[in-house]
Order: structure tokens, then sequence, then C-alpha cells
């Protein structure tokens, strides 16, 4: 199943993270979204096979953006990831077992 990485930007931070995942999930198709609009779309098409989303440094818009489209999410795993002054913090929200085990 793919991966879902949001992120209005690819700063180097965010291209060192996903270089990462890509090292430690060589297997796992990433797919990037860059607008809200899209990720919406992508959500609504039938059979996305999305489990995960990697939110990077969400604002408050975005994050009120996600609460509308709560029914869509209900078998997704959210993970958020705020760049702090030297470290990474990551939110895991999951609503379904099955993704997040």
């Amino acid at each position: 199943m793919p991966l879902m990485i949001y992120s209005t930007t690819k700063s180097k931070w965010i291209k060192t993270f996903e270089k990462k995942i890509r090292f430690d999930l060589p297997v796992v198709e990433i797919r990037w979204v860059g607008s809200m609009g899209a990720l919406s779309q992508t959500l609504c098409r039938p059979l996305n096979q999305i489990a995960v989303i990697v939110i990077l440094d969400a604002r408050e818009q975005e994050i009120a953006h996600l609460l509308k489209l709560k029914s869509i999410l209900d078998d997704i795993c959210l993970i958020f990831v705020i760049h702090g002054k030297d470290h990474l913090i990551l939110y895991l929200l999951c609503r379904s077992k099955r993704n997040c085990a």
C-alpha cells in the first residue's frame, strides 16, 4: 500500500526525511501531495489504497481542512511531523487498529 506525504514545501529537512523513509522502507510506494485539494481528490477516489498519510509541518488551516475529511480518514493512519529546533516531533493519530498495529 502506498504511503502519502503531504507538504506544501520541500525544504532541506523534508528532503532528508524522505530519504530516510525511502531507505528504511524501500518497497513502499511514496506519493507526494502538495495541496489539500489534491489530497482530498486522491482520498475520494475509489480504491485509493492509502493506509498512511504523513503530514509535514501542517498549519492550522490545513488541520481544519483535515477535520472536514474525517469520514474519509476512518481507516487511514495520520502521522503529523513537526520540525523542532534540532529534532522532529511525531504525532500518531489512528482510528483503525488495522493500520496502526
